[in-house]
């Protein structure tokens, strides 16, 4: 079975076309757009991965209705939403993939 991953977003569904046809073949990805906290935190319950655009604040209660949850992997480079001291107890890694300049240094390699 594979991995559940809960993508929340807020980016168009052009988008989020273009991000499911990019991902690996092997992730159960669940796109969820701007989703209450209720929805998240259902989702949560069985998902091993989440990527999260800013959707509000994932907090200890977040973290602690996702059991098998693994990773947090953030879209863009600020954290302060996410509680990391909960995660790091529950043993969830937290990442962030900061996005911004890098249109403007592929641009500038060209």
């Amino acid at each position: 079975m594979p991995p559940k991953t809960i993508f929340t977003t807020e980016r168009s569904p052009f988008h989020q076309e273009r991000a499911l046809a990019a991902a690996p073949p092997d992730l159960d990805i669940t796109l969820l757009h701007r989703p209450s906290r209720e929805a998240l935190q259902n989702a949560l319950v069985d998902a091993e991965y989440l990527i999260s655009e800013r959707v509000g604040l994932i907090d200890a209660e977040l973290i602690a209705a996702a059991p098998r949850l693994k990773l947090i992997l953030r879209l863009g480079s600020l954290t302060h939403d996410i509680d990391l001291d909960a995660a790091r107890s529950a043993g969830v890694i937290v990442c962030r993939w900061p996005d911004a300049g890098a249109i403007r240094v592929a641009e500038h390699t060209i």
